[in-house]
């Protein structure tokens, strides 16, 4: 397991159902508990496989009820267990690595009904979707290709644009900023140290 993968563990759904179910204040938890633990030992019959699959989904949706914060990726917000009325109903979603993302991936999410605000985070002038046809002269896959963040770019919705680039040497930026951006980034102080990184 990867570091980043050891700091999200602590924050993945049966992590959080877990802890929540240890303390056996209830019966669903103390029944989830128990069959896990016959599972790790001795397995479980196929009958008392479904009884914990739907124990995990009732904790989970318990879960997901408090939950003020849900991340995932735009085609898992298609899960039965995110899709439940009454029990998970965002308001906002926020998308990261739009630019990058399928106009129809978007839509997963956003045909979840409660949602009323939706923010795209990216750059809209950087990669794009990546699309594979083998025909490099296929119009649909090259109309595929377009972000739903590169479309509302170009239809003119409001945009915010940082002008302060952190990751880049001045010199670096240079370039890209005059062929892309009409030299309206700004390199932050930091970018040109000897060190950005701290020791290595």
């Amino acid at each position: 397991m990867s570091p980043d993968e050891e700091d999200l563990q602590d924050v993945q759904m049966e992590s959080i159902v877990l802890e929540e179910a240890s303390d056996g204040e209830c019966e669903l938890s103390a029944k989830f508990v128990a069959l896990l633990n016959a599972d790790q030992d001795h397995g479980l019959s196929r009958e008392k496989s479904k009884e914990l699959r739907n124990c995990l989904e009732r904790l989970s949706r318990r879960t997901l009820a408090n939950a003020k914060i849900v991340a995932t990726t735009l085609n898992n917000a298609s899960q039965d267990i995110l899709r439940v009325p009454d029990v998970f109903e965002p308001a906002v979603l926020v998308c990261d690595e739009s630019g990058q993302c399928l106009e129809g991936d978007h839509m997963i999410a956003m045909t979840m009904t409660s949602i009323r605000v939706v923010i795209l985070l990216r750059d809209p002038e950087q990669l794009p979707p990546t699309v594979l046809s083998e025909n490099g002269t296929n119009e649909s896959a090259l109309f595929l290709k377009r972000s739903l963040m590169e479309r509302l770019y170009q239809a003119g919705y409001p945009c915010t644009t940082l002008a302060t680039n952190y990751r880049s040497h001045s010199q670096i930026l240079k370039l890209y900023n005059k062929q892309v951006y009409d030299n309206k980034l700004k390199a932050a102080r930091g970018n040109d140290a000897l060190e950005p990184l701290g020791n290595a």
